[in-house]
């Protein structure tokens, strides 16, 4: 299994004239608060064959866990080991192997 790990290219970085959103994050719910839903702005249903709305997608989805753990479960070690690190980085601290202390 080839584990791909997106990453800023080039293109992204000459093309995109707003610092590609900097370091707002690219989705939602998250824990800052940003790219909250807005209601307020769905659009109005349309009236094709009898009444269509917007569909939310979280009234049917209630298992978050089967596609990562299907997902984990095929990687390496060594794609685990990448995977703990890069989410180490990410968080911003790094816990010692050994002690578990920072």
């Amino acid at each position: 299994m080839l584990l791909v790990v997106p990453s800023t290219t080039i293109i992204e970085t000459v093309l995109c004239g707003d610092g590609n959103q900097g370091s707002t994050l690219g989705y939602e719910p998250n824990s800052f608060g940003e790219w909250k839903e807005q209601p307020k702005h769905k659009e109005s249903p349309l009236n094709l064959t009898g009444d269509a709305d917007h569909w939310n997608h979280r009234e049917d989805d209630d298992d978050f866990y089967s596609q990562p753990q299907a997902l984990f479960k095929a990687m390496s070690v060594e794609q685990k080991k990448l995977l703990f690190e890069n989410t180490a980085r990410a968080m911003g601290e790094r816990l010692t192997p050994k002690t578990g202390q920072k």
